[in-house]
C-alpha cells in the first residue's frame, strides 16, 4: 500500500506547502526492523524529512541519502530515497528506549547524475529532527524551510499515524509570506495529536484551507536483489571472494535496509569469474 506526498502553493503562490502522509511506510519499516516505538519515532521523522527532500530530485536516476551520527540511544540513523520516492533505511539500535537525538553530525549525499555527487554536512544543533533539518536547509541549501513531523503509536507501540508538513517560501517571496510560513509551523506545535485526530487531509483543510493538492505516491522500497549484491561482490575481486569461501565455506550478506539475507557459494563465485578456456589461457 502506498502513502501520499501532497504539494500545493499557499499565500498567493508565495509559499510551497508539501505534506507527507507516511503512516504505512513508517509502520512497514518499524515491523521489518523490529523497532521499539521510540526508535521508530526517531527513524520515522528522519524518513519523512528525507521523503520531502527526495521529491525535489530532478533526474530519473537521482538518489539522496542521509546519515545521522549522534550520541543518542538509537545510534546512527540512515535513510535513502530516489526520484520514484522509494524510501528505505535503518537505525543502528532498533531497541532504543528513547527517541532523543544527541550531539553529532548529519551528512546528506545527493546524486543528480551529473557526475560527482554533492555532499553536505552540518552539525546537529538541537537534538530535534525538525530543527536539525531546518538548520541543514539554511546552512547547506540556503533556503528557509519550516518543518513539523511526528509519529504516533497505538496501545501496542505500533505506528498509528506518521506525517510531516514542510513550508518553503518561494524565491522573491515577501517578508509577510515568509513570516506566514513560520507562523503556520508554530501553530503546529501539537502536530502529532492533530495528525492522529484529523488525519492529514483534515489537518490541511483546517490549518491551511487546502482541499486539493497534487498527489505523488511513495512507499518503502529496497532495491536489493541477489543479482545486485553479486555485482557489488564481484567488484571486490576474485581472490578476496575465494579467500572468504575458503575460510567460511560461503559468503553471507545482510541488507540493513530491508533485513534480507543472501548466501553465495562456490558455484555463484564461478559464475562471477568463469574459468578461462584454453584459447583464453596466456601463451
Amino acid at each position: 500500500m502506498s502513502d501520499k506526498l501532497l504539494r500545493t502553493l499557499i499565500e498567493d503562490g508565495q509559499v510551497s506547502l508539501v505534506a507527507v502522509d507516511g503512516t504505512e511506510t513508517v509502520r512497514h519499516a518499524q515491523i521489518i526492523h523490529n523497532m521499539t516505538a521510540p526508535a521508530a519515532r526517531a527513524f520515522g521523522r528522519v524518513l519523512l524529512a528525507m521523503t520531502y527532500m527526495s521529491c525535489w530530485l530532478k533526474e530519473e536516476t537521482g538518489e539522496l541519502s542521509a546519515s545521522i551520527k549522534h550520541r543518542g540511544e538509537t545510534g546512527e540513523i540512515c535513510v535513502s530515497g530516489d526520484t520514484l520516492l522509494r524510501m528505505r533505511g535503518y537505525v543502528y539500535n532498533p531497541s532504543a528506549s528513547t527517541d532523543v537525538i544527541g550531539k553529532g553530525y548529519m551528512t546528506v549525499v545527493r546524486d543528480d547524475s551529473y557526475g560527482k555527487p554533492f555532499v553536505g554536512t552540518c552539525e546537529l544543533v538541537d537534538g530535534d529532527v525538525d530543527k536539525d533539518f531546518e538548520y541543514y536547509y539554511r546552512l547547506s541549501e540556503q533556503l528557509p524551510t519550516y518543518i513539523r513531523t511526528d509519529v504516533v503509536f497505538d496501545g501496542n507501540g505500533l505506528c498509528k499515524a506518521a506525517g510531516g508538513v514542510f513550508l518553503q517560501p518561494m524565491p522573491g517571496a515577501s517578508g509577510m509570506a515568509v513570516q506566514a510560513a513560520q507562523n503556520f509551523r508554530d501553530q503546529l506545535s501539537d502536530f502529532g495529536k492533530l495528525l492522529e485526530d484529523k488525519g492529514m487531509a483534515g489537518l490541511l483543510k483546517e490549518v491551511f484551507g487546502v482541499e486539493n493538492a497534487q498527489e505523488t505516491a511513495f512507499s518503502y522500497g529496497c532495491r536489493c536483489s541477489k543479482e545486485y549484491i553479486a555485482g557489488v561482490l564481484s567488484s571486490m575481486g576474485e581472490k578476496e571472494l575465494r579467500d572468504i569461501l575458503s575460510a567460511e565455506g560461503k559468503i553471507s550478506v545482510h541488507c540493513h535496509y530491508c533485513g534480507s539475507d543472501y548466501e553465495f557459494k562456490e558455484e555463484d563465485v564461478n559464475e562471477m569469474f568463469p574459468p578461462a578456456t584454453e584459447k583464453e589461457q596466456p601463451q
